[in-house]
């Protein structure tokens, strides 16, 4: 196992990461995806929460065949966010790149064509792309891009636009590049679900977005993931409360007074009408419902709610031709 505080190699423009925890199933296609890369200078820092499955053997075998590959383990599980943070801790590059241990590059080209962007405009903060949804299977899915055509914004419009649109416009980890002197607070730990999300607002409170349209990155979705546990139990929900209550306010938001009681109460209708469907635990629902709201003040609000949603779709429609009319 090469340690990973004293690689032989120079200190790289890029650390590639991959936090893993109980990977098996394929980490060995994101390890091999990213020795695909026509892009040369990087290390691959992979950082094992105490997976203790196969994980280990299959890491250790590609990092005894290439130097650029440091696998450290932690000395205890540190959990999900905590473990991406030493990620960033540990990498040595100027750029970071996460690529999470179930998905993939695409293309040979995917982390060099991220690079140039960041090399060519030191005003970008957040570069991300189209990203491919795979399967387990490696079968792909569909290709799901945010914008049709590729974009440069200002950091502060496009956290206004996720705020309109009630969510991440700009892609999961996999997805994304970002410098590391920018980064270095880390993750907000106070986050379980959108902590990469915050991470991007935080990053984009700094400088310029870039959206390529092309999928650089493959996505792959199954039945194990985090993300499908967390959703179940409603973490987004209390994520997103957070979020909102820490980013409304801010002045380069500018977000109206009746469009903040629509984007709050967006997260509450959709849990209610979802868990009508028995989508999510309807008495699970009700409590949180009942929680921030109350049960009478839920039902005023859904009526205003259904009243005005017609002008802040409005609204949220021209803010989005802003950005495309804007970019450069």
């Amino acid at each position: 196992m090469q340690p990973a505080d004293d690689s032989p190699i120079p200190t790289p423009k890029v650390s590639v990461c991959i936090p893993v925890f109980r990977g098996a199933d394929f980490i060995s296609d994101a390890i091999e995806s990213v020795l695909a890369q026509d892009f040369r200078d990087f290390e691959l820092l992979i950082v094992d929460d105490c997976s203790g499955d196969g994980t280990g053997k299959i890491i250790e075998r590609y990092a005894s065949q290439d130097p650029r590959i440091i696998y450290k383990v932690n000395d205890s599980n540190l959990g999900m966010v905590a473990n991406w943070n030493n990620c960033l801790k540990m990498a040595r590059g100027r750029y970071v790149k996460f690529l999470f241990q179930d998905d993939i590059f695409i293309f040979p080209d995917s982390l060099g064509k991220m690079v140039r962007i960041l090399d060519a405009a030191p005003d970008v903060s957040l570069v991300a792309s189209c990203r491919r949804v795979i399967n387990s299977y490696s079968e792909v899915v569909k290709d799901e891009a945010f914008f049709q055509s590729s974009v440069t914004a200002k950091g502060s419009d496009i956290i206004r636009y996720c705020i309109l649109k009630h969510g991440n416009v700009i892609g999961e980890p996999s997805a994304v590049l970002f410098r590391k002197e920018q980064a270095w607070r880390g993750f907000n730990g106070n986050y379980r679900q959108i902590v990469d999300l915050e991470m991007w607002f935080h990053l984009l409170e700094q400088g310029q977005f870039n959206y390529i349209v092309e999928p650089l990155c493959g996505f792959r979705i199954h039945p194990g993931q985090q993300t499908r546990q967390n959703i179940r139990s409603l973490v987004h929900l209390d994520d997103f409360v957070l979020l909102f209550n820490e980013y409304l306010p801010k002045r380069y938001v500018a977000i109206g007074c009746l469009d903040c009681m629509q984007i709050r109460f967006h997260q509450y209708y959709n849990l209610w009408k979802l868990a009508g469907r028995n989508i999510y635990n309807r008495n699970l629902a009700l409590e949180k419902i009942k929680g921030y709201y109350g049960a009478t003040e839920f039902i005023f609000r859904l009526c205003f709610y259904k009243l005005y949603n017609p002008v802040f779709k409005f609204v949220r429609a021209r803010f989005r031709q802003h950005i495309l009319r804007d970019r450069h």
